[in-house]
Protein backbone atom coordinates (compact mmCIF):
# COMPACT_ATOMS: atom_id res chain seq x y z
CA UNK A 1 0.00 0.00 0.00
CA UNK A 2 1.42 3.73 -0.78
CA UNK A 3 1.52 6.60 1.90
CA UNK A 4 2.06 9.79 0.66
CA UNK A 5 3.85 12.03 3.34
CA UNK A 6 3.52 15.12 2.54
CA UNK A 7 3.60 18.75 4.35
CA UNK A 8 0.29 20.10 2.73
CA UNK A 9 0.20 23.54 3.17
CA UNK A 10 3.63 23.95 1.53
CA UNK A 11 2.99 22.28 -1.59
CA UNK A 12 1.41 25.04 -3.11
CA UNK A 13 4.08 27.20 -1.93
CA UNK A 14 6.44 24.98 -3.57
CA UNK A 15 5.57 27.07 -7.00
CA UNK A 16 6.55 29.98 -5.86
CA UNK A 17 10.62 29.05 -5.50
CA UNK A 18 10.56 25.72 -7.82
CA UNK A 19 12.44 28.72 -10.30
CA UNK A 20 13.63 32.46 -10.01
CA UNK A 21 10.61 33.77 -11.92
CA UNK A 22 8.94 36.92 -9.72
CA UNK A 23 5.61 38.48 -10.55
CA UNK A 24 6.45 42.03 -12.22
CA UNK A 25 4.78 45.00 -12.04
CA UNK A 26 3.95 44.52 -15.92
CA UNK A 27 2.02 41.48 -15.00
CA UNK A 28 -0.69 42.81 -12.26
CA UNK A 29 -0.70 46.16 -14.92
CA UNK A 30 -1.75 44.06 -17.54
CA UNK A 31 -4.05 41.75 -15.51
CA UNK A 32 -6.19 45.50 -14.53
CA UNK A 33 -6.03 46.31 -18.01
CA UNK A 34 -7.41 42.91 -19.06
CA UNK A 35 -10.10 43.20 -16.50
CA UNK A 36 -11.10 46.57 -17.66
CA UNK A 37 -11.04 46.05 -21.35
CA UNK A 38 -13.67 43.38 -20.51
CA UNK A 39 -15.49 45.12 -17.92
CA UNK A 40 -19.26 45.90 -18.55
CA UNK A 41 -18.73 48.77 -16.41
CA UNK A 42 -18.39 52.72 -17.74
CA UNK A 43 -16.43 54.80 -15.72
CA UNK A 44 -14.27 56.82 -18.00
CA UNK A 45 -17.08 60.14 -17.50
CA UNK A 46 -16.68 60.20 -13.98
CA UNK A 47 -14.34 63.08 -12.74
CA UNK A 48 -13.97 62.07 -9.06
CA UNK A 49 -13.90 59.03 -6.84
CA UNK A 50 -16.65 60.71 -5.47
CA UNK A 51 -19.19 60.87 -8.01
CA UNK A 52 -17.47 56.58 -8.40
CA UNK A 53 -18.37 55.80 -4.91
CA UNK A 54 -21.94 57.43 -5.59
CA UNK A 55 -22.42 55.53 -9.26
CA UNK A 56 -21.84 51.96 -7.01
CA UNK A 57 -24.35 52.53 -4.80
CA UNK A 58 -26.95 49.65 -6.16
CA UNK A 59 -24.07 48.17 -7.64
CA UNK A 60 -23.35 44.12 -6.37
CA UNK A 61 -19.92 44.00 -5.04
CA UNK A 62 -18.05 42.21 -8.02
CA UNK A 63 -20.03 45.35 -10.34
CA UNK A 64 -18.21 47.65 -7.56
CA UNK A 65 -14.81 45.78 -7.87
CA UNK A 66 -14.96 46.53 -11.95
CA UNK A 67 -15.89 50.27 -11.45
CA UNK A 68 -13.44 50.68 -9.00
CA UNK A 69 -10.61 49.17 -11.13
CA UNK A 70 -11.72 50.84 -14.85
CA UNK A 71 -11.29 53.77 -12.60
CA UNK A 72 -7.73 53.02 -11.68
CA UNK A 73 -6.98 51.79 -14.89
CA UNK A 74 -8.35 55.25 -16.24
CA UNK A 75 -6.22 57.45 -13.93
CA UNK A 76 -3.73 58.74 -11.96
CA UNK A 77 -3.81 58.14 -8.38
CA UNK A 78 -1.76 58.80 -5.53
CA UNK A 79 -1.57 56.75 -2.75
CA UNK A 80 -4.03 58.86 -0.39
CA UNK A 81 -6.93 59.32 -3.08
CA UNK A 82 -6.52 55.23 -3.64
CA UNK A 83 -7.04 54.76 -0.15
CA UNK A 84 -10.43 56.93 0.27
CA UNK A 85 -11.98 55.40 -2.31
CA UNK A 86 -10.63 51.77 -1.08
CA UNK A 87 -12.36 52.55 2.26
CA UNK A 88 -15.56 53.76 0.99
CA UNK A 89 -15.97 50.49 -0.91
CA UNK A 90 -15.53 48.30 2.44
CA UNK A 91 -18.14 50.59 4.22
CA UNK A 92 -20.49 49.61 1.62
CA UNK A 93 -19.68 46.05 2.54
CA UNK A 94 -17.70 45.35 -0.33
CA UNK A 95 -15.67 42.17 1.09
CA UNK A 96 -11.68 41.81 1.37
CA UNK A 97 -11.84 38.61 -1.80
CA UNK A 98 -12.36 41.89 -4.03
CA UNK A 99 -10.34 45.02 -1.99
CA UNK A 100 -7.14 42.78 -1.30
CA UNK A 101 -6.81 42.12 -4.86
CA UNK A 102 -8.09 45.89 -6.09
CA UNK A 103 -4.84 46.88 -4.06
CA UNK A 104 -2.96 44.48 -5.74
CA UNK A 105 -3.90 45.53 -9.21
CA UNK A 106 -3.32 49.20 -7.68
CA UNK A 107 -0.02 48.80 -6.87
CA UNK A 108 0.36 47.25 -10.72
CA UNK A 109 -1.12 50.24 -11.97
CA UNK A 110 1.85 52.12 -10.27
CA UNK A 111 4.27 49.73 -10.68
CA UNK A 112 5.68 49.53 -7.05
CA UNK A 113 6.46 53.08 -7.53
CA UNK A 114 5.43 54.86 -4.06
CA UNK A 115 7.32 55.40 -0.81
CA UNK A 116 7.98 52.85 1.92
CA UNK A 117 5.34 54.81 4.09
CA UNK A 118 2.75 53.85 1.35
CA UNK A 119 3.54 50.61 1.33
CA UNK A 120 2.87 50.22 4.71
CA UNK A 121 -0.21 52.08 4.24
CA UNK A 122 -1.23 49.56 1.31
CA UNK A 123 -0.20 46.47 3.27
CA UNK A 124 -2.58 47.99 6.32
CA UNK A 125 -5.73 47.59 4.14
CA UNK A 126 -4.96 43.82 3.60
CA UNK A 127 -7.05 41.01 4.96
CA UNK A 128 -5.47 38.42 6.95
CA UNK A 129 -5.88 35.66 4.36
CA UNK A 130 -3.66 38.23 1.95
CA UNK A 131 -0.77 37.17 3.95
CA UNK A 132 -0.85 33.53 5.41
CA UNK A 133 -2.40 31.94 2.05
CA UNK A 134 0.12 29.37 0.77
CA UNK A 135 -0.35 30.48 -3.53
CA UNK A 136 1.65 32.89 -5.35
CA UNK A 137 -1.22 34.07 -7.57
CA UNK A 138 -3.41 35.21 -4.07
CA UNK A 139 -0.63 35.85 -1.82
CA UNK A 140 -1.06 39.74 -2.07
CA UNK A 141 0.96 40.76 -0.02
CA UNK A 142 4.04 39.25 -1.19
CA UNK A 143 2.93 40.06 -4.78
CA UNK A 144 2.88 43.63 -3.39
CA UNK A 145 6.25 43.73 -1.89
CA UNK A 146 7.30 41.99 -4.52
CA UNK A 147 6.85 44.75 -6.79
CA UNK A 148 7.96 47.80 -4.99
CA UNK A 149 11.00 45.85 -4.08
CA UNK A 150 11.90 45.60 -7.99
CA UNK A 151 11.23 49.03 -8.42
CA UNK A 152 12.30 51.13 -5.09
CA UNK A 153 16.09 50.96 -4.08
CA UNK A 154 15.51 49.51 -0.26
CA UNK A 155 18.33 49.76 2.54
CA UNK A 156 19.30 46.47 3.90
CA UNK A 157 18.03 47.56 7.56
CA UNK A 158 14.66 49.26 5.54
CA UNK A 159 14.07 45.67 4.60
CA UNK A 160 14.94 43.86 7.63
CA UNK A 161 11.96 46.10 9.10
CA UNK A 162 9.76 45.73 6.20
CA UNK A 163 9.96 41.94 7.07
CA UNK A 164 9.85 42.10 10.75
CA UNK A 165 6.97 44.51 11.03
CA UNK A 166 4.74 44.43 8.16
CA UNK A 167 5.19 40.66 7.02
CA UNK A 168 6.14 38.27 9.88
CA UNK A 169 3.95 40.19 12.20
CA UNK A 170 1.16 39.42 9.77
CA UNK A 171 1.99 35.30 9.71
CA UNK A 172 2.95 35.36 5.94
CA UNK A 173 3.02 32.00 4.33
CA UNK A 174 6.82 31.22 4.58
CA UNK A 175 7.16 30.04 0.94
CA UNK A 176 5.77 33.31 -0.31
CA UNK A 177 7.74 35.19 1.67
CA UNK A 178 11.13 33.24 0.63
CA UNK A 179 9.74 32.47 -3.17
CA UNK A 180 8.49 36.56 -3.97
CA UNK A 181 10.16 38.60 -0.96
CA UNK A 182 13.08 37.17 -0.35
CA UNK A 183 13.96 36.33 -4.28
CA UNK A 184 13.50 39.74 -5.32
CA UNK A 185 15.38 41.82 -2.79
CA UNK A 186 18.47 39.64 -3.38
CA UNK A 187 18.00 39.59 -7.41
CA UNK A 188 17.86 43.32 -7.31
CA UNK A 189 19.77 44.25 -4.41
CA UNK A 190 22.09 41.41 -3.71
CA UNK A 191 25.13 43.59 -4.92
CA UNK A 192 24.98 45.87 -2.19
CA UNK A 193 25.13 43.08 0.29
CA UNK A 194 28.14 41.44 2.41
CA UNK A 195 27.88 38.06 3.45
CA UNK A 196 26.69 38.69 6.96
CA UNK A 197 23.59 40.68 5.46
CA UNK A 198 22.60 37.98 3.27
CA UNK A 199 23.47 35.18 5.82
CA UNK A 200 20.58 37.40 7.61
CA UNK A 201 18.02 36.74 4.92
CA UNK A 202 19.23 33.31 4.24
CA UNK A 203 17.86 32.71 8.10
CA UNK A 204 14.70 34.47 7.39
CA UNK A 205 13.87 31.25 5.00
CA UNK A 206 11.61 28.31 5.74
CA UNK A 207 12.77 26.57 8.60
CA UNK A 208 11.29 22.99 7.21
CA UNK A 209 12.94 20.44 4.35
CA UNK A 210 10.41 23.00 1.94
CA UNK A 211 13.00 25.38 2.35
CA UNK A 212 16.00 23.59 1.15
CA UNK A 213 14.97 24.91 -2.26
CA UNK A 214 13.96 28.77 -1.17
CA UNK A 215 18.23 28.56 0.52
CA UNK A 216 20.08 27.24 -2.65
CA UNK A 217 18.14 29.41 -4.88
CA UNK A 218 19.03 32.79 -3.18
CA UNK A 219 22.81 31.66 -2.68
CA UNK A 220 22.76 31.00 -6.20
CA UNK A 221 21.06 34.27 -7.39
CA UNK A 222 23.65 36.11 -4.42
CA UNK A 223 26.53 34.74 -6.20
CA UNK A 224 25.62 35.83 -9.60
CA UNK A 225 24.68 39.05 -8.03
CA UNK A 226 28.44 39.35 -6.62
CA UNK A 227 30.22 37.16 -9.33
CA UNK A 228 33.21 40.01 -9.89
CA UNK A 229 33.76 39.32 -6.06
CA UNK A 230 35.05 35.31 -7.21
CA UNK A 231 38.20 36.41 -8.00
CA UNK A 232 38.50 37.54 -4.54
CA UNK A 233 40.71 33.70 -2.19
CA UNK A 234 37.71 34.69 0.79
CA UNK A 235 34.71 35.04 -1.02
CA UNK A 236 35.28 32.07 -2.89
CA UNK A 237 35.45 30.09 0.00
CA UNK A 238 32.75 31.33 1.91
CA UNK A 239 30.99 30.45 -1.60
CA UNK A 240 32.58 26.83 -0.93
CA UNK A 241 31.34 26.44 2.25
CA UNK A 242 27.70 28.05 1.83
CA UNK A 243 27.26 25.55 -1.15
CA UNK A 244 28.50 22.32 0.62
CA UNK A 245 25.50 22.31 2.75
CA UNK A 246 22.93 23.11 -0.43
CA UNK A 247 22.03 21.66 -3.35
CA UNK A 248 23.82 23.63 -6.03
CA UNK A 249 24.02 24.30 -10.03
CA UNK A 250 21.89 24.16 -12.86
CA UNK A 251 19.97 21.41 -11.15
CA UNK A 252 18.67 23.87 -8.97
CA UNK A 253 16.54 25.83 -11.61
CA UNK A 254 15.44 22.27 -12.96
CA UNK A 255 12.54 21.27 -10.91
CA UNK A 256 9.93 22.89 -12.67
CA UNK A 257 8.91 19.74 -14.46
CA UNK A 258 8.09 17.65 -11.07
CA UNK A 259 4.87 18.12 -10.03
CA UNK A 260 4.59 19.16 -6.15
CA UNK A 261 4.53 15.83 -4.95
CA UNK A 262 7.75 14.75 -6.71
CA UNK A 263 9.49 18.27 -5.78
CA UNK A 264 8.36 18.03 -1.80
CA UNK A 265 10.10 14.41 -2.06
CA UNK A 266 13.43 15.59 -3.54
CA UNK A 267 13.09 18.08 -0.77
CA UNK A 268 12.99 15.71 2.41
CA UNK A 269 15.56 13.84 0.86
CA UNK A 270 17.82 16.58 0.51
CA UNK A 271 17.30 17.32 4.32
CA UNK A 272 17.37 14.55 5.36
CA UNK A 273 19.79 12.35 4.13
CA UNK A 274 22.30 15.60 4.75
CA UNK A 275 21.36 16.64 7.90
CA UNK A 276 20.57 13.61 9.33
CA UNK A 277 23.05 10.64 10.19
CA UNK A 278 20.59 8.58 10.64
CA UNK A 279 18.94 8.50 7.45
CA UNK A 280 20.90 6.43 4.99
CA UNK A 281 21.33 6.17 1.40
CA UNK A 282 18.27 2.68 1.29
CA UNK A 283 15.59 5.53 3.55
CA UNK A 284 15.93 8.26 0.37
CA UNK A 285 14.75 5.10 -1.71
CA UNK A 286 12.15 4.20 0.50
CA UNK A 287 10.93 7.54 0.61
CA UNK A 288 11.11 8.18 -3.11
CA UNK A 289 9.15 4.63 -3.54
CA UNK A 290 6.79 5.26 -0.51
CA UNK A 291 5.81 9.08 -1.53
CA UNK A 292 5.59 8.37 -5.18
CA UNK A 293 4.00 6.70 -8.21
CA UNK A 294 6.43 4.74 -9.78
CA UNK A 295 6.66 6.99 -13.30
CA UNK A 296 8.32 9.50 -10.75
CA UNK A 297 11.02 7.45 -9.13
CA UNK A 298 13.65 7.86 -11.97
CA UNK A 299 13.08 11.38 -11.99
CA UNK A 300 13.37 12.64 -8.53
CA UNK A 301 16.28 10.07 -8.21
CA UNK A 302 18.41 11.72 -10.98
CA UNK A 303 17.62 15.36 -9.85
CA UNK A 304 18.57 14.40 -6.64
CA UNK A 305 22.23 12.91 -7.63
CA UNK A 306 22.48 16.12 -10.43
CA UNK A 307 21.58 18.45 -7.48
CA UNK A 308 24.05 17.02 -5.11
CA UNK A 309 26.73 15.57 -7.11
CA UNK A 310 29.32 17.93 -4.98
CA UNK A 311 28.55 16.05 -2.06
CA UNK A 312 27.17 12.78 -1.96
CA UNK A 313 29.87 10.79 -3.29
CA UNK A 314 30.10 8.52 -6.35
CA UNK A 315 29.03 5.37 -4.87
CA UNK A 316 25.84 6.27 -3.26
CA UNK A 317 25.07 7.85 -7.19
CA UNK A 318 25.63 4.58 -8.57
CA UNK A 319 23.93 2.74 -6.22
CA UNK A 320 20.68 5.24 -6.69
CA UNK A 321 21.10 4.86 -10.62
CA UNK A 322 21.02 0.78 -9.87
CA UNK A 323 17.79 1.06 -8.32
CA UNK A 324 16.27 3.62 -10.30
CA UNK A 325 18.00 2.27 -13.87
Amino acid sequence: MKKTVLCGIGLAGLLAVQSNNLIHANELKQQGLFNSLYSQEQVVDLQSTSDLVAAMVDKSNEERFAMANDYIQANEMATKRYLNLLGAMKVMGVSSKYTDQLTALYAGKREGKFTMDSLYRLLDTLSTRAFTIDSEKENYAAQIVSIHLQNRSTTFEAFKTLVRRALRRNDIASLQLDGQVLLTYVKFQGGKLDQSQFDQIYSMTDRTHLGVQSKAILTEEYVKKNADRLIDPEFRAWVVRKRNGLPVGQGVYSVQSLSAESLDRLLYCEYKYFGNLFFGINLVVETIQVGLQDTEWKKVSELFIERNKHRLGNSKADYLRSVFP
